[in-house]
């Protein structure tokens, strides 16, 4: 029996017609499911949570962008015991991406119903005062974490998605980002070991895949069945330089160039010298001063091959 939490308004209302094309498939093979439809903002975190309160086995199919994902993430009782099957509905859809999950609603279903092996995937988690949240693709703040943050608000955000263009809003309000550029500074402490100081820090990013923000392959090397997460730190780079790493970051090719580093880490505990923006997933949290981010010892199993 598949559990299905699907958010109709996912890229512009585009997940019902991706909908129309699962349902259509799944009465035609005549597969047992119950459609769990989200009606606002958070609504799937709470009917994962309903669901898996038993702390039984459950196989989600979850129909959305990395948003709905995100909130299906955070509402598991137990993680351990659950699978979930991605059909992707959203903008960015950098999940997918990241794992090589077909855009196509057709294949995309095809693949989980054909799949006899799981794959356990990490996620992470913030932990912020006495606040706990978890994230499945990345933790994020300065220059992404604002982007994602004007990108919520933006009004053309809703008619991009319904022209098909929902990732070009991300390159734009990247592209101001760059021109009122902000920086601040950090000490941070890796693996409870390993502690530098940074100043003119345009960003931090702890990652668990490859791709965030609408595309950009900012780690290249992130595996998110490693039980690591990928720290990216770009600092001191003036704004010409940054135009020219933006594309590179697009295609990942961005490694190695003077004021981006990356190291492994199964924890990073940052101090910020004034409170940043943070975001999980794409999904702005808030602003804060201080924030530790670990890589989950639970995972969750996906359908993917």
């Amino acid at each position: 029996m598949y559990e299905i939490i699907f958010n109709p308004g996912s890229r512009g209302h585009h997940g019902a017609s991706v909908w129309n094309t699962v349902k259509k498939i799944l009465d035609e093979k005549d597969i047992e499911y119950l459609l769990y439809e989200t009606t606002h903002a958070g609504h799937a975190e709470e009917l994962a949570y309903e669901l898996t309160s038993d702390e039984k086995e459950h196989t989600f199919i979850v129909i959305g962008g990395d948003g709905t994902l995100n909130e299906v993430i955070n509402g598991l009782v137990n993680p351990n015991l659950i699978t979930i099957g991605l059909i992707p509905a959203g903008s960015g859809n950098d999940f997918a991406k990241s794992l090589k999950i077909p855009t196509s609603p057709e294949l995309a279903l095809e693949r989980i119903l054909n799949n006899t092996q799981t794959t356990p995937i990490n996620f992470g988690e913030i932990h912020l005062n006495n606040s706990y949240k978890r994230f499945i693709i990345s933790c994020g703040c300065g220059f992404d974490s604002d982007v994602c943050c004007d990108v919520q608000v933006s009004p053309f955000k809703p008619i991009l998605n319904k022209l098909g263009m929902g990732k070009l809003i991300y390159t734009l309000i990247a592209l101001k980002k760059l021109i009122t550029k902000s920086v601040f500074s950090a000490t941070i402490k890796l693996d409870d070991d390993y502690v530098i100081s940074l100043d003119d820090i345009f960003f931090l990013i702890a990652m668990n895949t490859k791709y965030e923000g609408g595309g950009y392959k900012f780690c290249p090397d992130a595996d998110p069945s490693d039980d690591k997460l990928d720290f990216l730190t770009a600092t001191n780079i003036s704004r010409c330089r940054l135009l020219k790493l933006l594309p590179k970051a697009k295609r990942g090719t961005h490694i190695g160039h003077k004021g981006i580093s990356i190291t492994p880490a199964k924890k990073i505990s940052l101090h910020f010298s004034k409170a940043v923006n943070l975001h999980t997933d794409g999904e702005v949290y808030g602003k804060c001063d201080h924030v530790t981010i670990t890589c989950a010892k639970d995972h969750v199993n996906f359908l993917l091959d």
